[in-house]
């Protein structure tokens, strides 16, 4: 059976959220939410949905804005931003941050299903067109060398025992680049919570998965915690590690 595309939803307001994602289950797409700009980058940055249908007018980091970090930050995945300004300058002001369709709200929900597969059409054409762009997904934290895309660890030579769950926190953590990532963040992306949960699994696996990988410290690990706001990778995690990238 063929997996239907995933789809993000960014969009900071529940209602608008809910008629988007009705919409799209019933074109029979798969979905994952967004409620603001930092959680659809890490989202499409972990996830790598088929597209993005972003809202333009969030507080804090703006659609536009979002849309343009994904470039810089090389997510190429296609982007329909949903915005209620239909002037002239609005569109050209999202298609120059990097979004490939605009859709003024409100729209009919068949005119949004028809942008989204012409949309993911031609996707597919470019891709096939285009070559694959490899991209080296191996970090090392401390000692250990982990290799996201094969999920596999080792420590010294020997192979590390990390679950699937650790493996997730570890490419949300990675996908990030070292800016942090909330405990909200990562209980939505890796175990599919609401931000109001107050399950302190979180605490608990990144406590694991630190004691695996021989990372003792707080702040000074390569694990760090920010105080407050959540966690990040060191610095020291992102330059490839050529042998096992081969």
């Amino acid at each position: 059976m063929e997996v239907p595309p995933t789809i993000l939803i960014v969009d900071d307001e529940p209602l608008p959220r809910l008629l988007v994602r009705q919409t799209l289950l019933g074109g029979e797409f798969a979905v994952m939410e967004a409620t603001n700009g930092a959680e659809a980058l890490l989202l499409s940055m972990a996830h790598q949905p088929a597209l993005v249908l972003m809202d333009g007018s969030m507080p804090g980091l703006s659609g536009f804005e979002t849309v343009e970090q994904m470039r810089r930050d090389s997510l190429t995945m296609p982007v329909l931003l949903l915005t209620c300004y239909s002037d002239v300058e609005h569109r050209v002001r999202g298609l120059d941050a990097g979004a490939d369709d605009y859709l003024v709200k409100p729209f009919d929900a068949r005119e949004l299903i028809a942008r989204v597969r012409a949309l993911l059409r031609r996707a597919q054409v470019q891709a096939a067109i285009l070559p694959p762009k490899q991209e080296a997904r191996v970090i090392q934290l401390g000692q250990a060398v982990i290799d996201l895309e094969a999920k596999r660890a080792e420590m010294n030579g020997a192979l590390l025992a990390l679950t699937k769950t650790e493996f997730a926190i570890l490419e949300c953590l990675a996908s990030a680049q070292g800016r942090p990532v909330t405990r909200e963040q990562l209980l939505r992306a890796v175990w599919g919570y609401g931000a109001d949960s107050n399950t302190r699994t979180v605490e608990t696996h990144v406590w694991r998965l630190r004691k695996k990988i021989g990372d003792t410290g707080d702040t000074a690990g390569t694990v760090q915690s920010r105080s407050g706001i959540g966690y990040s990778l060191s610095a020291e995690a992102f330059p490839a590690v050529s042998a096992a990238a081969k």
